[in-house]
């Protein structure tokens, strides 16, 4: 980072009136002598003052749907990216990125605050980001920084809460669409406006996603023969149209008119996008140059996710945690921070993009982050270090938020990773260094690799879930209890992690814990006569009520089921959670028992908070359910 001046403008006035006094007191011979050297020190005086004395500028350019793979600096064959590949070659290109999220908006939310979607809550279009933590654009305005945003989709809308800290955000109103040309155009207006830096400009460029449309040449760039039924604006919905299994845009063999070249076809006019996008960004780089802005500029590339072509016999993004998915772009540059021509092979997160900005900047991470500076890579100095607060090591890379399906959750510890879905509890377990298309599940043949993945999944599904209790007491008497508690909805469902715990609230059983996380927690013929309690870390995206449904004895028990401190009860069976009338101050329940036997219901908030309601307008939900982002 470039030194302070040396002087300021006040200091060069007081330095030359002093030369001019001075010289008045020379005689003729030490004139000359004297004259040379305050030529030197105006000279000095001058570099001083025009040297730049702020800190570097931020440019995030989040590129949608982006798969790293067909990128020519991650090896691919067609010269789709030569901007990016010499973007690449002036910094450093992270060959391993994991995003948190497999679809747009969670993601990008997690890339801003460093953390979870759980816990930052904007896992769906149907929830608003948090306010209780910081996000980069809030830490940088309050360093000083001016922060700009340029959108070019509604998924990302300022209604989601996406847009804390940004002091300009553009989400467009006479289009909610912007092309990259439009982007470029409105960043480099922006950075002319005379807003003062340093500053930080989020640009988000849509083109790669769906539908693929490029305008000419990239249309037929790399397919010009093609002469099908296709044409050059594909959707990927389109394709999935008939198919019996319409999640996650499976195809199955009702769309077996889609043949071999019709999906080249499809991969070609994707990679006309990537190609159009990479010639804006082309011209935004150009520009920077252009303003003197190059050099002291901290560069961010990135992808938010990546795009499935047929890999796992589906299309687009959102329903799985393979690879081709969840696998993201990530490129850092910057001549003055960064080092030039490197790549790095260990296995990051984008988590960790705003640890590594803030730390590029010399500014503290908030202790609340989940992610790690990637400064120790950058600069081929060590492993990188966590702390004992995280969810998971730096390590390991999560991802959850599954957008359409049934509920999933993924954890890689390289070469390792298991895809657990929530429902089912069924898993899958690949070695991505000797299988990186993912085709073999390995669960079988290695349950002892997949224990500690579990258990690392588990515990951290635990610390993000509400806390609920379940205390059933015969009171004497020899009593049966049967409980039951789903949380299993539709898409985005829920997940339970129970627990069992005694008089003191301590400790874990494992036979009630067995068998990690589910939608579906039930005890059947429990009997007890002294009080047991049973604990349960329930995660419930809005819209989304778990329901509980007891029995004492073999009778359905809503008049002997008691809820809060006010010990009220539901008036049937299955019962919603009542979050509202349910809280307790403590672990250990309400001050009052009811007279046995009894089941006893009482919830502690979790640390990640309230869901927020996102509101939408009118015209971007109608947009975004055109394109499947909404019902």
């Amino acid at each position: 980072m470039r030194e302070s001046a040396a002087w300021d403008s006040l200091d060069f006035v007081h330095t030359v009136m002093y030369i001019r006094v001075t010289m008045t007191f020379l005689d003729r011979h030490s004139y000359h002598r004297f004259h040379c050297v305050v030529a030197l020190l105006l000279c000095l005086i001058v570099a001083a003052c025009g040297r730049k004395s702020e800190s570097p500028n931020v440019i995030s350019i989040g590129v949608d749907t982006l798969r790293p793979d067909h990128l020519g600096c991650y090896g691919y064959e067609r010269r789709t990216s030569p901007n990016i590949d010499w973007l690449a070659g002036e910094g450093v290109l992270f060959e391993n990125t994991i995003s948190q999220c497999p679809w747009t908006l969670p993601s990008f939310a997690t890339l801003f605050t460093s953390l979870y979607p759980t816990q930052h809550g904007a896992g769906t279009l149907r929830n608003k980001m948090r306010t209780s933590f910081p996000t980069l654009a809030t830490l940088l305005s309050e360093a000083g920084y001016t922060t700009g945003g340029i959108i070019s989709a509604p998924v990302l809308s300022s209604a989601t809460g996406i847009a804390r800290g940004f002091q300009h955000y553009d989400v467009g109103e006479e289009s909610l669409f912007r092309t990259a040309d439009e982007v470029t155009a409105r960043a480099l207006e922006w950075i002319d406006s005379g807003h003062g830096r340093p500053f930080l400009l989020f640009l988000h460029y849509w083109d790669p996603h769906d539908p693929y449309g490029p305008p000419p040449p990239y249309d037929t760039a790399f397919d010009p023969s093609y002469e099908g039924k296709l044409g050059n604006t594909v959707t990927l919905r389109s394709l999935a149209i008939g198919s019996a299994a319409q999640v996650g845009f499976t195809l199955s063999e009702d769309s077996s008119s889609i043949d071999e070249r019709d999906r080249a076809h499809v991969v070609a006019l994707y990679d006309g996008e990537i190609a159009f996008a990479d010639s804006m960004i082309g011209e935004l780089l150009r520009g920077l140059k252009e303003r003197d802005l190059r050099e002291n500029t901290i560069i961010v590339l990135l992808s938010d996710h990546g795009e499935e072509f047929f890999e796992h016999n589906g299309v687009g993004h959102g329903h799985t945690f393979y690879n081709e998915v969840i696998r993201a772009t990530l490129v850092m540059a910057c001549p003055e921070v960064i080092p030039g021509n490197r790549r790095v092979t260990e296995q990051v997160r984008l988590l960790d993009v705003t640890p590594t900005i803030l730390d590029l900047l010399g500014l503290a991470s908030d202790p609340g982050f989940e992610g790690v500076s990637l400064v120790p890579l950058i600069e081929n100095r060590g492993a990188l270090a966590g702390t004992d607060g995280m969810l998971f090591p730096p390590r390991a890379a999560y991802s959850e938020g599954i957008r359409e399906g049934p509920e999933k959750k993924a954890v890689i510890i390289y070469p390792w990773k298991l895809i657990y879905e929530i429902s089912s509890t069924g898993e899958e377990l690949f070695n991505l260094g000797q299988d990186s298309a993912e085709s073999e599940n390995l669960i079988d043949e290695h349950r002892e690799v997949a224990a500690p993945l579990e258990e690392l999944l588990t515990r951290a599904l635990f610390e993000m879930s509400d806390q609920w209790y379940v205390e059933v007491s015969g009171g004497g008497g020899d009593h049966t209890f049967d409980l039951t508690v789903s949380a299993k909805g539709s898409a985005g469902g829920g997940w339970i992690c129970p627990f069992k715990v005694g008089r003191d609230n301590q400790g874990a059983t494992p036979e009630i814990s067995h068998g990690g996380p589910g939608s579906i927690f039930e005890i059947k013929g429990l009997r007890t006569t002294n009080p047991v309690t049973v604990g349960l870390r329930i995660h419930a995206p809005r819209g989304l009520r778990p329901e509980m449904y007891f029995r004492i004895d073999g009778k359905t028990a809503e008049t002997r089921t008691f809820i809060g401190e006010t010990l009220e009860n539901p008036r049937a069976m299955p019962f919603a959670l009542p979050r509202k009338i349910a809280g307790a101050d403590s672990v250990s329940g309400p001050s009052n028992r009811p007279d046995p036997p009894y089941i006893l219901v009482w919830s502690v908030p979790g640390r990640c908070g309230e869901e927020t309601p996102a509101n939408l307008s009118e015209r971007a939900k109608k947009e975004l359910r055109a394109l499947g982002y909404m019902q």
